[in-house]
């Protein structure tokens, strides 16, 4: 996640030059020595300011100068490009927010929203300054992360869950998104194919292989490990990012007039499948403990 690079070159930044921190450090906030936490998550309190979606919250603003004068390095949490608090920022990190209407009408980056900014800041500072041994567990954990609701929210989350996991719902769901049922009930192929739902040759084939895998084979679930999340995405960009590549490349050739054949035969050995695996291979031993 971009969000979480910036911040960590920040808080690098922030920890290396402890005179920024020397203020916060020896004057710890009530509510800091009610809960015994760290002088650098004490510090994120006026370090960090996190102000409402516009920047023009008064009570946030007078924070934030007031940090400025003191001479800590504040920290600006900012969906907007300019806003007025950010004058009295150090550091502008901007996350991503959608000012539809609804919320829902444009692209959302939920990992990138003000709240995980600021738990990746906490986390980084913490984890840079005093060590955090649940550093990797957090990172990995980071897109599954469950705020506190009210009580009618809750009800209402529990609802939607009962909705959702009856076959019906639950099989229609799968065969629309992609996604593999959630039951015993569902993940069966005879109640999909009954379920009245168009489902291409393709579709039930790789439907029969996954629901097979996943009722008796064992499923392997990788352990938090440092870096883990960024061997996750090299993973997953791995060949992504390999056929974006050669797609360019023989968008040229045929530019140039090659034929199709001629231009995609490079890429269609097993010597560069082979040369591709070991990159990939490479670029993750690199993550090994």
């Amino acid at each position: 996640m971009k969000c979480r690079r910036v911040i960590q070159c920040i808080t690098s930044t922030l920890t290396s030059r402890p005179s920024s921190l020397k203020f916060w450090r020896t004057r710890r906030t009530r509510a800091a020595s009610r809960t015994s936490i760290s002088w650098a998550a004490a510090a994120l309190w006026v370090l960090c300011t996190l102000q409402r979606h516009k920047g023009n919250t008064p009570e946030t603003i007078a924070a934030a100068k007031l940090g400025k004068e003191m001479g800590a390095a504040v920290i600006i949490l900012t969906w907007l490009e300019e806003s007025e608090i950010i004058e009295f920022g150090d550091y502008i990190i901007h996350y991503s927010f959608d000012a539809s209407p609804d919320h829902l009408a444009g692209d959302i980056d939920y990992a990138g929203e003000k709240t995980m900014c600021a738990l990746q800041v906490a986390v980084e500072l913490l984890n840079q300054t005093e060590g955090y041994s649940n550093y990797d567990k957090f990172q990995q954990g980071a897109g599954m992360i469950v705020t506190k609701g009210t009580d009618a929210q809750i009800r209402a989350c529990v609802e939607f869950l009962k909705w959702f996991t009856q076959p019906e719902n639950n099989i229609a769901f799968s065969v629309n998104s992609g996604y593999l049922p959630v039951t015993h009930a569902a993940a069966n192929l005879n109640a999909i194919q009954a379920s009245g739902l168009e489902l291409t040759d393709i579709v039930t084939q790789v439907l029969d292989l996954s629901l097979d895998a996943v009722e008796y084979d064992a499923l392997y679930t990788t352990h938090a490990f440092l870096e883990g999340s960024t061997a996750r995405t090299t993973l997953q960009n791995a060949m992504t990012d390999a056929a974006e590549a050669d797609r360019d490349i023989v968008k040229e050739r045929l530019a140039a007039g090659q034929t199709a054949e001629e231009a995609e035969a490079e890429f269609l050995t097993d010597e560069y499948f082979d040369q591709w695996y070991e990159s990939t291979k490479a670029a993750l031993e690199a993550y090994a403990g």
